[in-house]
């Protein structure tokens, strides 16, 4: 831009100053060398070092597609949004996830130092799934650096920032967008085939904005982005709407033109005073969401989005001001719960061992995040669902004392309440544990001194069990040791043992039962033997033997019988 054509237009001649200087500071020198800064960026992690890993929620809204976001809600039973982890690199290959370099090297360009459009090219392009150490790659960042340099060249920009910003769009238009498509949302396919949508040429136009020296941000509804452009100061800003899929589109809310046009894309145009219907994002969250597009495109498919949901949360890590809406899918909780979901697979699949490392992953993933934002209550309810998950795939693997172990480990990394729920679960299990162990004992038992090993451990185990089932089980516990008595010491001992048992637990209405019959059998194997001895001829013995077995059962009408036939014949 020359100064005689701005002082022509009636700015002042340290103004002229102050933006040929500023336009010539944010123009790269040759389109060229910006080409191969761009190709030659790699980033390698130090060694010694764990990879970021990522994990994910399922599915992402879809935007610029009207209604998509309303279609998806059959899925809001899975998961959400992104989380960042810091593990060794042997878990990045077994789970076969990990950010590209390009995401850690840009990560870096979300704090609040200033970032050139060179950059914002750059990581548009690798977000659109293109390799820029690749000849092809190199070819579509050559192009794109190449269009903004011809803008660049041009003597007619407006100096004023609202002018600027609306000349840059009606520019595009005449240039690159040519056919709006709701689904194409890539910057290189954008460049080749002028197809957009609005993410594609929202980011296309704050690539531009930003070389031209605009302060833009931009702006998102529940299935739809756009961009704003500041031409107050950051002290007093003064904001302008640019929806990029209209070529009237520069303050939408005063232009008739636009109105008149915008409905052919299906979108409802959301006025800034509408806060809860739009949120604030940056540059660098807008070039997110074509990674958030292209997840959506994959639909169902989910190991396929793991990567793309890998590079966004790493690439949105380090954000000094994330925005914090809920119109805006979290990257880092998209990652943590899109790792769940994959768990859950495995899990309906029986795959309890493949499970098992994606859950902890998850769970590592909710605890670090729940240190960086120790006030957000909703990481902390990730942990607990991370932890509650993997104590589940222990448990179901019957894995009950790792499963104890797991929960000490991390005792202190859930609330009070939280834990106490957790330790039901377990105490659950270990009952469930104890009781097979138990009953398999109960059921072993062939002798007495195995009954009386048993109960000695279902004694031990009474702590665990409610006083009704303890009861129960040493009831049926009781009348196998009374029966295994009267086989192995006869009846007399097993009606002692049974009567002893009785007086010292309580009521046990089988062995009560079992005493009665105990009882009668005993009383007809002393009729039986004073029979036999009196039949021989043995009357002393006989007569003997019957005071003996009223001793035993003195109140007994067979055996009183039995004694007065004994001492008739005296």
């Amino acid at each position: 831009m020359r100064e005689s054509r701005l002082r022509d237009a009636g700015v002042s001649p340290e103004r002229c100053g102050s933006l040929v200087r500023e336009m010539r500071q944010s123009q790269p020198r040759d389109a060229a060398v910006s080409a191969q800064r761009c190709r030659g960026l790699t980033y390698k992690m130090r060694k010694g070092e764990g990879d970021r890993l990522l994990f994910l929620r399922f599915p992402l809204p879809f935007l610029g597609i009207p209604g998509y976001s309303g279609a998806m809600k059959q899925y809001k039973a899975l998961l959400s949004t992104c989380l960042l982890l810091l593990c060794g690199k042997s878990g990045a290959q077994n789970l076969g996830v990990e950010a590209e370099a390009w995401a850690y090297q840009y990560a870096a360009l979300g704090r609040a130092a200033p970032f050139s459009w060179q950059d914002l090219a750059c990581v548009s392009l690798y977000a659109s799934g293109v390799n820029l150490d690749s000849p092809a790659g190199a070819q579509s960042a050559e192009t794109l650096f190449r269009a903004v340099n011809q803008f660049l060249s041009l003597t007619d920009i407006p100096a004023d920032s609202a002018l600027r910003g609306e000349y840059l769009l009606s520019y595009l238009y005449k240039t690159i967008l040519r056919s709006y498509s709701e689904r194409q949302t890539k910057i290189e396919t954008a460049l080749r085939t002028g197809d957009y949508n609005c993410v594609s040429s929202a980011v296309l136009y704050s690539i531009f904005a930003h070389a031209a020296g605009l302060d833009v941000r931009a702006a998102i509804t529940q299935d739809h982005a756009f961009v704003t452009l500041n031409v107050g100061t950051a002290e007093n800003p003064k904001l302008i709407d640019i929806e990029t899929t209209n070529k009237y589109g520069f303050n939408p809310g005063s232009n008739k033109e636009f109105h008149d046009s915008f409905g052919r894309t299906g979108f409802v145009y959301t006025a800034p005073g509408n806060y809860t219907a739009r949120a604030s994002i940056s540059s660098f969250e807008l070039v997110s969401l074509i990674l958030t597009n292209r997840m959506a495109d994959l639909d169902t498919r989910i190991f396929e989005t793991l990567p793309l949901a890998a590079n966004r949360a790493i690439l949105l890590s380090q954000r000094d001001n994330p925005v914090n809406s809920p119109l805006f899918v979290d990257p880092q909780a998209d990652f943590y719960e899109r790792l769940l979901y994959v768990a859950q697979i495995h899990g309906a699949a029986g795959k309890l061992d493949q499970m098992l490392p994606w859950v902890q992953h998850a769970l590592l993933l909710a605890q670090q995040m729940r240190g960086e934002a120790a006030t957000d209550t909703q990481w902390e309810e990730r942990v607990y669902m991370a932890l509650d998950t993997l104590l589940s795939v222990l448990l179901n693997n019957q894995q009950i004392a790792q499963a104890r172990q797991t929960l000490l480990n991390n005792r202190e990394a859930v609330n009070r309440s939280h834990y106490a729920a957790l330790d039901a679960k377990v105490l659950d299990a270990e009952r469930w544990l104890v009781e097979r162990d138990l009953i398999g004992q109960l059921n072993a038992v062939r002798t007495q001194s195995d009954a009386e090993a048993a109960l000695k451990a279902l004694n031990e185990a009474a702590p665990f069990f409610e006083e009704r089932r303890i009861t129960e089980l040493r009831n049926m516990l009781l009348v196998n040791e009374a029966y295994l008595v009267m086989q192995e010491k006869g009846l007399r001992e097993a009606i002692a043992f049974a009567e002893s048992a009785l007086a010292h637990y309580g009521r046990n209405q089988i062995l009560e039962q079992n005493l009665q019959a105990y009882r009668s059998n005993r009383v007809a194997e002393l009729h039986n033997r004073f029979a036999d001895l009196w039949n021989s001829g043995n009357r002393s013995a006989a007569s003997a033997f019957i005071q003996e077995a009223l001793r035993e059962f003195p109140t007994n009408r067979q055996l009183q019988q039995d004694k007065l036939i004994s001492d008739q014949y005296r």
